[in-house]
């Protein structure tokens, strides 16, 4: 017996039973392992790199926003760089327009930049000229559409951070986002202005004036005064929720902006009268 049983360790290599069982399920799993390792086109991540082709398997409503956004797809995607595509490692690395992508991400950016530009001057003259039209004065466009077409972005940063839980991340991008437009985004504009109107001979502000720019808004004090006592009262607002964002906050948010809409739209039409502080 003990010579069979010797046989049989001889002729399984004298390694026993058990680690025999073991190792033959670790070369099963390292065959597995290898398998896994082994490079498979199938299993290459998506990029989500922005595309042109027809949303065919999508919703019917889908495709109509397609059609609707093409016209400016269509510039964006021949002139900025997708940062997204030709990453190693995705489906797009191989691509013959990977070039197109990962590696000029700072084209991508100069480009972006530029675009705003281009976009953000055409959406301007669009809502003038629409105001023009429609008998609608500048201030009303300024303060309705302009002002929301400006603050789409900021809404959809506002909105992503938040849904990962930085809530005051938030909060704190929107009012620095209108402190940059109040201290930064209006100062070089009327910088720019003085620097091109006052010299020459055709010079349309002088010393005498201080280079001032006159601001023909009626009610602008009262549009200031509605500002701050709206700051003061978010303030207050935020203090009593105990500083946390919560739904209650946001309705009350919303109807806070409704009334200050309702009210500029008196004053810009003229019903309510508000000329202090201006001339």
């Amino acid at each position: 017996m003990n010579g069979a049983s010797a046989g049989n360790n001889a002729g399984s290599g004298g390694v026993p039973p058990t680690i025999m069982e073991n190792g033959g399920e670790s070369e099963g799993n390292d065959s597995t392992d290898n398998r896994k390792g082994q490079p498979d086109e199938e299993e290459e991540e998506d990029d989500g790199a922005v595309t042109l082709a027809w949303p065919s398997e999508k919703p019917w409503y889908r495709k109509i926003l397609y059609l609707c956004l093409l016209p400016i797809m269509i510039p964006l995607v021949l002139t900025v760089p997708d940062p997204k595509r030709g990453k190693p490692g995705t489906k797009s690395a191989n691509s013959r327009f990977a070039f197109w992508g990962y590696h000029l991400f700072a084209m991508s950016f100069i480009m972006s930049i530029v675009w705003i530009a281009i976009w953000s001057y055409l959406m301007v003259w669009w809502v003038e000229r629409i105001g023009w039209l429609c008998c609608i004065p500048s201030v009303i466009m300024g303060l309705t559409f302009l002002a929301a077409g400006t603050s789409v972005p900021d809404l959809i940063t506002s909105y992503l951070v938040a849904k990962k839980g930085f809530g005051d991340m938030a909060l704190s991008s929107s009012i620095g986002s209108n402190l940059f437009d109040i201290c930064v985004g209006l100062p070089i504009p009327w910088l720019i202005y003085v620097g091109l109107n006052s010299f020459g001979d055709d010079a349309t502000l002088h010393s005498s004036t201080y280079w001032a720019i006159d601001v023909k808004s009626d009610g602008m004090f009262c549009y200031i005064l509605m500002l701050f006592s709206m700051l003061i009262f978010i303030f207050i607002l935020i203090m009593s929720m105990k500083w946390r964002l919560n739904k209650i906050m946001g309705v009350v948010m919303l109807v806070l902006y409704f009334l200050f809409l309702v009210f500029a739209c008196l004053i810009g039409f003229k019903v309510i009268k508000c000329d202090l502080g201006t001339h």
